[in-house]
C-alpha cells in the first residue's frame, strides 16, 4: 500500500537515493518512506503541513532535510533512527514535535523556532552528538525533569539556552 502511495505521490531519482514529493501533498502518511536505507535526500513540497508518524524512520542514509515553511507538526518517530541526519532546518510554523521524532539521529545543534509550543518525551533521545539546544522563550516553563526526558542524551555535556523574543540569549547555558 505504501509503495503505491510513493508511486502516486513521489518521484524517486538517482536509483532511489532522492525522493521528490509532489507539490499537492499536504500530509505525509505514517511510515511512507520508513526503512529505506538508500534514501539520502528528500525534497518536501512547500504546502506540506504534517510529517506523519515514522515517515522516515530507519532511513539510515538521510543526511539533511529542510522542513517547509507550512509544516506545523512533526509527528512521533518521524525521523527515528536516521543515524546520518546531521542537520534539520525548522522554520517558524512548527508548533509540535512528537515523541522520539528525532531520536537516534546525528544532530549536534538544535535551534527550535519560537512557534514551538510542545515537545513530547524523548523527542531528541539517543542523539549522542547533541551539545547545544536553543529553546524559544515560550518554553521557559519546561521543568528540569521534563527537559531530561525530552533531551535524553549526553546529560553531562549538553546544554540549553533560552532565547528571548528578540533572539538574544537570556541566560547562560545550563547542563541538562
Amino acid at each position: 500500500m505504501l509503495e503505491q502511495w510513493i508511486k502516486e505521490n513521489a518521484n524517486m531519482k538517482d536509483r532511489g537515493s532522492v525522493a521528490v514529493i509532489n507539490d499537492d501533498v499536504w500530509i505525509l502518511p505514517p511510515r511512507c518512506f520508513s526503512n529505506m536505507p538508500g534514501l539520502k535526500k528528500v525534497i518536501l513540497p512547500y504546502n506540506l503541513r504534517k510529517i506523519g508518524a515514522f515517515s522516515f524512520a530507519g532511513c539510515r542514509s538521510l543526511e539533511v532535510i529542510d522542513i517547509p515553511r507550512q509544516v506545523v507538526l512533526i509527528d512521533y518517530g518521524a525521523f527515528y533512527g536516521c543515524c546520518s541526519l546531521k542537520a534539520i532546518n525548522l522554520l517558524d510554523r512548527v508548533v509540535g514535535i512528537g515523541s522520539m521524532a528525532f531520536a537516534g539521529t546525528n544532530l549536534s545543534t538544535i535551534t527550535l523556532p519560537k512557534s514551538v509550543r510542545y515537545i513530547d518525551d524523548g523527542a531528541f533521545a539517543d542523539c549522542p552528538r547533541i551539545n547545544q539546544i536553543s529553546l524559544p522563550e515560550n518554553l521557559y516553563d519546561i521543568p528540569y525533569e521534563k527537559r531530561s526526558m525530552i533531551f535524553v542524551s549526553n546529560p553531562d555535556t549538553a546544554s540549553y539556552t533560552k532565547r528571548s523574543s528578540k533572539g538574544l540569549n537570556t541566560s547562560t547555558s545550563v547542563s541538562i
